[in-house]
């Protein structure tokens, strides 16, 4: 269940930066549709708070083991902005590796 705050009463951990993120919200009254502006696709500072608190904070799911069959199969992709490597070894086990 995801918990539901009050307008601006949401546990905010310290130090951390905020963005008010309603100016990024397109509200259709009549139809009661809401869509996010195209601004939020380009915008520097959502991006760096996506990173940080997404992709460079939290578990990411990375591949699933069937894009790697084979022994000595490998798959490259990114976790946010890093390049890793899934590897299939010999044995049939599967490494992930930074690929710097």
């Amino acid at each position: 269940m995801i918990p539901i705050y009050p307008e601006g009463k949401a546990p905010v951990r310290p130090g951390a930066k905020r963005l008010d993120l309603d100016t990024f919200l397109v509200e259709d009254k009549a139809s009661g549709d809401y869509r996010l502006h195209r601004a939020a696709f380009t915008d520097e500072e959502l991006f760096e708070l996506e990173m940080k608190h997404i992709f460079e904070g939290n578990w990411i799911y990375l591949a699933h083991e069937s894009q790697i069959p084979n022994n000595n199969d490998y798959y490259t992709t990114h976790i946010g902005r890093q390049p890793v490597v899934i590897a299939r070894n010999r044995q049939g086990e599967l490494n992930a590796f930074i690929n710097a």
